[in-house]
């Protein structure tokens, strides 16, 4: 299949002061919810709502609600329909995991209430998995820990409920995870542990609230890949990224297919981006359509952030295309987070300076 051509645009300010750990997704064709950490307001955790009429991007910090008043890490926001969403989140006064559920009109954004999906001592990741419009499972790992964690949550309105907590039988050194539903009872999620990166698919009883999980499967075994990042083209093929540091800095990415049956997962050959010395967490990925897909990163090599596109061939074969990385921005950029609006227009959330 042919490639696609990036033309980038302007950047629209979305935060005056600091955004980190900057999560932003799909609403409509025209409208997405960002959510972030507040660094110049003693690290809230908050959430706001956009829109965009072709590559215009329309955006008010006056909007912003905040999720979370103590200092919030690792935020990570999906959307459950075009008017909910959910957002998991690590809040570091507290050592503890929390899931939050909000919905929109307009540009008006309404709350539930936190509930906790777990506690950490060290190095916390978490990640939500959404698999429909009402359900969702979220995983998060202690480093350290006998293995990750997931409970499946579902929502009613802005409430949570969580089910019993579980434990996904890997990851027992895991520092980095991500995740993301493939349809209404099926989900993958990747991880980091010990030098390697590895992929579990798993079929969840959503009355129940229970998951059962397929074998690992496992990659660049030895490699140092950190930070995996995950995003879909259909229900039974996905694309990962991760930071490889040995020597030197470069992304891998690699497809994988998932038997919804079997839950067994295949992956193909890794490709690479050139050598960035990229600072680990500043990069993201996401499907543009069912075979194309985007990379964006920062290079402190060239002091700015780039944006590259690939191509899946058949269900595991990849390749960037031809057009090679795009600059989107010549300055120090970091906390990048990429979102599919259509098949021709995305947005790419990101700090800069």
């Amino acid at each position: 299949m042919a490639g696609i051509t990036i033309t980038a645009d302007s950047g629209t300010q979305f935060e005056a002061g600091a955004a980190e750990y900057n999560s932003i997704a799909r609403l409509t064709d025209d409208s997405y919810v960002i959510a972030y950490r507040d660094n110049n307001d003693y690290n809230k955790g908050k959430v706001n709502v956009g829109s965009r009429t072709g590559t215009s991007v329309t955006i008010s910090e006056a909007n912003a609600v905040i999720f979370n008043n103590d200092d919030t890490t690792y935020v990570q926001i999906r959307v459950l329909s075009s008017t909910a969403f959910v957002i998991s989140y690590c809040d570091t006064n507290t050592g503890k995991i929390y899931v939050i559920a909000g919905t929109i009109s307009g540009t008006t954004i309404t709350l539930g209430s936190a509930v906790q999906a777990g506690s950490y001592t060290t190095n916390p990741i978490n990640s939500v998995a959404v698999l429909d419009s009402t359900n969702f499972v979220v995983l998060y790992q202690n480093q350290n820990a006998t293995a990750t964690l997931a409970m499946v949550g579902s929502v009613s309105g802005t409430t949570i409920t969580l089910g019993s907590q579980q434990t996904t039988g890997f990851g027992s050194d895991s520092a980095h995870i991500d995740s993301v539903g493939l349809d209404a009872t099926h989900f993958v999620y990747v991880f980091f542990n010990g030098g390697g990166t590895y992929s579990v698919a798993g079929t969840v009883d959503t009355g129940a609230k229970t998951i059962t999980f397929g074998a690992v499967s496992g990659f660049s075994s030895g490699l140092y890949a950190y930070h995996p990042k995950i995003s879909k083209f259909d229900s039974e093929h996905f694309i990962v990224a991760v930071m490889q540091e040995v020597g030197s800095a470069v992304i891998q990415v690699y497809a994988g297919a998932v038997n919804l049956t079997t839950l067994n997962i295949t992956v193909g050959g890794w490709i690479y981006t050139a050598n960035t010395t990229t600072t680990l967490g500043n990069y993201s990925i996401c499907t543009i359509n069912g075979y194309s897909f985007l990379v964006a990163y920062y290079t402190t090599t060239g002091t700015q952030g780039e944006i590259i596109s690939g191509t899946l061939t058949g269900d595991t074969t990849i390749a960037f295309d031809a057009q090679g990385a795009v600059i989107f921005d010549n300055s120090t950029s970091a906390y990048t987070t990429l979102c599919r609006l259509t098949d021709n227009y995305f947005l790419l959330g990101y700090k800069k300076g």
